[in-house]
């Protein structure tokens, strides 16, 4: 394959190039080293998307032509980042610029395509970013179709879709030749299980019109499934506080939806009558109500053993050691739920409009956040970096709620540093790992 590359010409061709970069960034091996080395992005403000500008400033690029020129084979302008920021800028009639408010949008974002090691290690004050404009006015439905519902399968034996849900904010799914379009919504059924139960575990936004990509390189995969470009959207997940709900309890709602009498498929139509009924059931979507007024989480359900990563080819880290930490993350962060439950306090997971905390938690009218790192001695500091960034940004996100609120920093062991406990004290953070729980009791009572 030999491309042919040509400067983007109009915001629509960056707009474009930002929304297929998403899409296909979960399943693009390149992908994650092109995240990585990025120091210029893109910002679409209407969907709060991100993309590279080398990737959003040719024009019509997707991942297998991008990996086409990487290797030398395109002719026409050279494969250059200084070509494309230029272009871009030249289309926008703006420059790059550094924004701390940009770049602390744009790691969850990427932790939420990648995971949270995304951009371990990276010099993140060489980060620029220009912004697309927000369209005077937003496309409007198709003639004669409004907004449809739809019901997504997932076999749990095939798809790790519990993991899924908690790790991402979006994920693609097939479209199964169905007329799926952006405006669209989804119920996402979780089929039978081994603990027998099958139900709805989550409601999704459409976020994109179709595109072709192949998907196998997600990480959720069971065991990973042969390359396949086919057409699937972009859904952001929405988790009520009342999800899951199961289909044993709640024969008389959910044995409405001809999910769950299927016998084969994927993607299957729902009336706004069963919409409606399953979203009472669940208790409702989550509302934007005044800050000062929002409610905190929804209830934690354990992560317990994860399955093993689908290796990589060709992989930058030993799935092994991928596997080691996030296992060690859920063990961590399990274990504190489990302590939490036994002090008679309710741990929290995050809700669709609260920070990506790990846990959190409210005693006596005093909210708890924490993040939970996992750590080895080559990656203490930098996980502890990382870990405390992140908590001290919930804190603050959370405070502007009128609570108050106490900061929670959870590594799977004891640091070797010994200042990171004084530095944490200082700051107002409690630090507190497995057989030091009590720490965390003490702001409790």
């Amino acid at each position: 394959m030999v491309v042919k590359l040509e400067p983007v010409g109009s915001s629509e061709q960056i707009r474009d190039a930002v929304e297929v970069f998403n899409s296909a960034m979960p399943a693009w091996a390149y992908g994650r080293k092109l995240l990585r080395s990025t120091s210029y992005w893109i910002y679409d403000p209407l969907d709060e998307l991100f993309a590279p500008s080398k990737f959003a400033g040719f024009g019509g690029l997707t991942p297998a032509t991008y990996d086409a020129a990487t290797n030398g084979d395109f002719d026409g302008v050279p494969f250059d980042g200084h070509i494309s920021k230029e272009a871009i800028e030249r289309v926008l009639g703006a420059t790059f610029w550094e924004s701390d408010d940009l770049a602390e949008r744009l790691v969850p974002w990427a932790e939420g395509l990648v995971d949270e090691r995304i951009f371990e290690g990276i010099d993140r004050s060489k980060w620029r970013f220009v912004a697309l404009p927000v369209p005077a006015s937003l496309p409007r439905p198709r003639a004669g179709r409004g907004p449809r519902v739809w019901a997504f399968f997932a076999n749990p034996s095939v798809y790790r879709i519990e993991e899924a849900i908690r790790a991402r904010k979006e994920d693609t799914w097939v479209t199964a030749g169905r007329e799926i379009h952006r405006g669209d919504r989804a119920i996402i059924w979780r089929g039978r299980a081994p603990d027998g139960r099958r139900g709805v575990v989550a409601f999704g936004d459409v976020v994109s019109e179709p595109i072709d990509v192949d998907d196998s390189e997600n990480p959720f995969w069971v065991d990973r499934p042969k390359p396949k470009v086919e057409p699937r959207v972009r859904v952001r997940y929405v988790v009520s506080r009342g999800l899951p709900v199961w289909l044993d309890e709640h024969e008389g709602v959910l044995g409405q939806l001809s999910i769950s009498r299927a016998k084969g498929g994927t993607v299957f139509n729902v009336t706004e009558e069963q919409w409606d009924a399953v979203v009472e059931l669940a208790g409702g979507l989550p509302v934007d109500v005044p800050r000062a007024n929002r409610s905190l989480g929804r209830p934690y359900t354990d992560v317990g053993k994860l399955s093993p990563a689908s290796p990589r080819e060709p992989f930058e880290t030993d799935p092994d050691k991928v596997d080691r930490g996030n296992q060690g993350h859920a063990d961590t962060q399990d274990g504190l739920a489990r302590f939490l439950r036994d002090s008679g306090i309710e741990p929290l997971a995050p809700a669709a409009d609260d920070p990506e905390f790990d846990l959190a938690w409210d005693h006596d009218g005093i909210v708890h956040v924490a993040e939970v790192k996992s750590i080895t001695d080559a990656n203490e500091e930098t996980q502890l970096r990382l870990g405390l960034g992140q908590v001290l940004r919930y804190r603050h996100s959370l405070a502007s709620r009128g609570r108050k609120v106490v900061a929670v920093l959870v590594p799977e062991r004891r640091p070797a540093d010994e200042s990171w406990l004084v530095l944490c004290r200082d700051l107002g953070v409690v630090l507190a790992w497995p057989g030091m729980f009590d720490r965390i009791a003490r702001t409790t009572t």
